[in-house]
């Protein structure tokens, strides 16, 4: 019976055997979820400009209350 050798070589981490940039597309993706969490935390912590005429930003809670002084003084200013 023959026997045949056959070099083993180990990968480097993260080495597939694909010459495409397969990689591309996920990243691109990675970047933009990443822009908006930095973008919405950012907006969120502001405090401020969260309400354009009777509409509301969604990373605030409704005004339950009535309507805030700022709130006020936008709508009359338009």
């Amino acid at each position: 019976m023959t026997h045949v050798e056959v070099p083993l070589s180990r990968p480097r981490f993260g080495q597939t055997m694909r010459r495409d940039r397969w990689w591309a597309s996920p990243g691109v993706v990675f970047l933009g979820l990443s822009a908006f969490i930095v973008y919405s935390t950012w907006a969120a912590f502001q405090g401020a400009h969260y309400a354009v005429g009777p509409y509301l930003s969604p990373f605030y809670s409704p005004e339950l209350f009535g309507r805030s002084e700022e709130h006020t003084s936008e709508l009359q200013s338009h």
